[in-house]
């Protein structure tokens, strides 16, 4: 709200601990997944 007010940009929610640092695991595993759900 404050934010809103000042027309600063803000955030309303949390990045899950790891997405930027481990990016290239988690893209990895979402792949393998999608992999899964094919073959199902």
């Amino acid at each position: 709200e404050q934010a809103t007010r000042v027309g600063m940009p803000y955030v309303n929610h949390r990045w899950l601990g790891g997405m930027l640092t481990n990016f290239n695991t988690v893209h990895k595993r979402l792949s393998r997944l999608k992999e899964l759900e094919e073959i199902d």
